[in-house]
């Protein structure tokens, strides 16, 4: 897992990272239609995260790639693909009330296909005039998550089971991010996530130091949001929200994520003690009780890539949290701090 401390204006930003993945990545052939589709969402990006247009031109650069090229693979990625047989990630929230510390604890295993196990980076991004924070993912730009320094946290899950066609908007990577790099409270980053257009179905799920958590489902038509009731919120790869039902295909429901559901609220539900950071780590990096996946199907092998958790505590000057290199059954979880 490749740590990187990167500042400076979103083009720079981009640039640095092109100039890193020179000489290792191409962007794959795109079809015409994927082309076009790109195209319509390049234009809605212009509205909503035109600042990351910038790092990707600054990318593209640095690493002296085709821009059109590069936009249609970051701005419409999956675009047409079917979906993947039992990849899902799990993610949780627990308040301050039911925790040992006395603070919430945000909790996420990512799932994937392990071939991308290479390409699953944590970076340290601090764009002028903005948020810095510590995130992750297996692209070159945007996150699937992570955790800003003013105790913003979020990260986002696939849809398995949602039924309905890809529409022009921001993809998931690029809205995550930009939440990390401008909002300070879980009702800002919902009011932006209610805002954009989305591409298809993913989830959100959203923590900040007040303690304050929603989980945001999308669809391209619709957008459902969820507060935490219980002092505790989660989620994994099917929908949850009785409003967005009419987007889910049951049938497309991973296997797994029913079973990751089930664990996940068991632990929640019937804990008769205060919930520790040993506890969480349990769950996330066990196979019988907890969370942690690894599944063989058509030849293609996927698994959690990557395992991370917080402690969101009034400290705004250091970003902490502890993250596995690899999935938590094998790895250990080490500490990424940046002040």
């Amino acid at each position: 897992m490749k740590s990187d401390v990167i500042t400076g204006n979103y083009y720079d930003i981009g640039f640095k990272v092109g100039s890193q993945y020179r000489d290792f990545f191409q962007p794959p052939h795109c079809l015409l239609k994927k082309l076009e589709f790109s195209h319509q969402c390049k234009e809605i990006a212009k509205q909503y995260v035109p600042d990351l247009l910038e790092e990707i031109k600054g990318f593209c650069d640095g690493g002296n790639y085709d821009l059109e090229s590069l936009e249609a693979f970051l701005l419409a990625l999956g675009f047409e693909t079917s979906n993947p047989q039992e990849a899902g990630c799990t993610v949780f929230a627990i308040g301050s009330d039911l925790t040992d510390s006395g603070f919430p604890i945000f909790a996420r295993n990512y799932d994937w296909d392990e071939s991308f196990q290479d390409f699953c980076g944590v970076r340290f991004i601090h764009p002028e005039g903005k948020l810095k924070s510590i995130s992750f993912s297996d692209h070159m730009i945007g996150t699937y998550g992570g955790k800003n320094e003013a105790g913003l946290v979020i990260a986002i899950l696939f849809a398995g089971d949602y039924n309905g066609k890809w529409q022009p908007g921001i993809r998931v990577n690029l809205s995550s991010r930009w939440v990390l790099d401008n909002c300070r409270t879980t009702e800002e980053a919902v009011s932006f996530l209610e805002k954009i257009p989305h591409v298809r179905g993913h989830f959100f799920m959203i923590a900040d130091k007040e303690g304050n958590f929603a989980r945001v489902e999308t669809s391209p038509p619709h957008v459902a949001v969820t507060y935490a009731k219980n002092g505790y919120l989660f989620s994994t790869n099917h929908y949850q929200a009785k409003s967005l039902k009419q987007y889910s295909d049951p049938a497309l429901i991973f296997p797994s994520s029913l079973e990751r559901f089930k664990k996940v609220k068991n632990f929640l539900e019937n804990r008769k003690d205060k919930i520790t950071m040993n506890d969480v780590i349990k769950l996330l990096s066990s196979h019988k009780e907890g969370v942690c996946s690894h599944i063989e199907f058509d030849g293609i092998k996927s698994g959690t890539l990557y395992s991370w958790i917080t402690e969101i505590n009034e400290n705004s000057d250091i970003i902490q949290l502890l993250a596995t290199i690899g999935s938590p059954c094998k790895n250990n979880y080490e500490k990424y701090i940046y002040s």
